[in-house]
């Protein structure tokens, strides 16, 4: 699929599992990155998984836009579960407000500059005059 060879996405995923490996396999924790770049990182990165499935599973074509209703439904409801559910049930959680600012930036983010076909670029007849 051609979104998750697009060069944004594929920086994003970078950052995210460069950052992983610092912190899980180095011990290296880097204060508002470690509490945050996660959250802001989770929404683009999950919600253009998302978009490839719809294309793939519902065979809609490569210029499908994942509608503003579903990243504000998947929003909320990533919200609810790591702010809201998981703090209620189990000490290994906590809820942090910015954390929920953090998935909003990110949702947006997906939205105005990830969700978005790839279209390709052709060569136009005026730059074959060379």
């Amino acid at each position: 699929m051609k979104r998750l060879l697009n060069p944004v996405f594929l920086v994003l995923l970078g950052i995210y599992l460069s950052n992983q490996l610092l912190q899980k396999a180095f011990g290296i924790f880097i204060p508002y990155i470690h509490a945050y770049l996660g959250d802001v990182l989770c929404l683009p990165i999950m919600l253009t998984f998302s978009v490839v499935a719809f294309i793939k599973i519902k065979g809609l074509g490569e210029d499908y836009r994942l509608p503003w209703r579903y990243t504000v439904f998947t929003l909320a409801y990533v919200a609810l579960v790591f702010e809201l559910a998981l703090p209620g049930i189990s000490n290994r959680f906590y809820s942090d407000p910015l954390d929920v600012v953090a998935y909003a930036f990110g949702a947006v983010f997906f939205h105005l500059v990830l969700n978005r076909p790839i279209i390709p670029r052709y060569n136009s007849p005026s730059s074959a005059k060379l």
